[in-house]
């Protein structure tokens, strides 16, 4: 009889005990990003996710002292390799890099003495405060041309840099040495409308695919009264684990669940499917105005995972 070796799954930096404190934090801020309606808070929202794991990772690397910029980076190169091809393909991505007018960097326009807010910005200042909204176009292109490990990793770094860059600008008021830029609001707007796709779809597959996940605790488990109403998704794997917080009782011996409210383990069930994210809005509506889905941790064994929970 031939000896098979089961594979293990690789563990991410993310998914470990240690980092569970950042992981918390940052997932707090993700659900606060749900209720968010401007563009401005919530792209704020998730770039404050962002910092608390690179902080995290920081922590964990003995490197507390890395920059911002380094760190969004850190994180974006800490993605296993298929799941960074799957950034690169991702629609958003191109959306991103092919949006006209390109994202300009702030710092750039304000260092120039050719920079006057509320006048026509000369074209080779426009051109050069564009440079990292360009490279990443010129990157994303050379990926989709090469498809190779150096220009999807130079992709990857391109999308940092100009994140980051929409992170600064938007942290800058409207004071300038030659007067009030009463147009900036408008225009941080725009761009973090234009960005908010992209920088959402990179803390979906940075944290595995939450999107894809559900953490059941309640009557949708297999077997259970409203299991039916997930019958549509043909994908399904379910997993046992487990959950930490407060069940709570609702009406007609209904339960709830308050996330990370105690540390106490409660037993539930994961249903993995990547037809989820086209199911959230039946499942929305299927719990009602009481249930909010928010993400939340699970435990398989002692191994983290990311999913969403009502």
């Amino acid at each position: 009889m031939e000896n098979e070796t089961k594979q293990k799954p690789v563990v991410e930096w993310w998914q470990s005990p240690d980092a569970r404190p950042e992981l918390e934090a940052c997932l707090a801020k993700l659900n606060e990003a749900q209720d968010a309606t401007d563009p401005i808070s919530r792209f704020s929202l998730f770039s404050h996710a962002l910092n608390l794991l690179w902080a995290g990772k920081g922590r964990l690397d003995n490197q507390r002292k890395r920059s911002d910029s380094q760190g969004i980076l850190d994180i974006l190169l800490s993605i296993p390799a298929s799941r960074q091809e799957e950034l690169c393909d991702a629609p958003e991505m191109l959306a991103l890099a092919n949006f006209v007018p390109q994202i300009m960097n702030v710092k750039t326009l304000r260092e120039s003495e050719l920079y006057v807010p509320g006048e026509a910005i000369p074209p080779k200042l426009k051109s050069d405060a564009s440079a990292e909204h360009r490279q990443l176009a010129n990157a994303l292109q050379r990926w989709r041309d090469e498809r190779k490990e150096e220009a999807r990793l130079q992709t990857l770094k391109k999308l940092g840099t100009l994140l980051y860059s929409v992170r600064s600008n938007i942290a800058h008021g409207e004071k300038t040495m030659r007067g009030p830029d009463l147009a900036k609001a408008e225009r941080d707007r725009q761009v973090c409308e234009i960005t908010l796709p992209m920088i959402r779809t990179v803390a979906d597959v940075l944290l595995d695919h939450p999107t894809q996940k559900l953490i059941a605790y309640g009557t949708l488990k297999p077997s259970e009264p409203n299991h039916r109403v997930l019958e549509p998704l043909t994908d399904q794997e379910w997993l046992d684990i487990e959950v930490e917080g407060t069940m709570i009782d609702h009406e007609g011996g209904l339960k709830g669940f308050r996330w990370c409210d105690s540390r106490t383990r409660h037993k539930a069930m994961l249903l993995k499917s990547s037809q989820l994210p086209s199911f959230w809005g039946r499942l929305d509506s299927f719990e009602g105005s009481a249930y909010r889905r928010t993400l939340a941790t699970a435990l398989v064994g002692e191994l983290t995972v990311v999913a969403m929970i009502y």
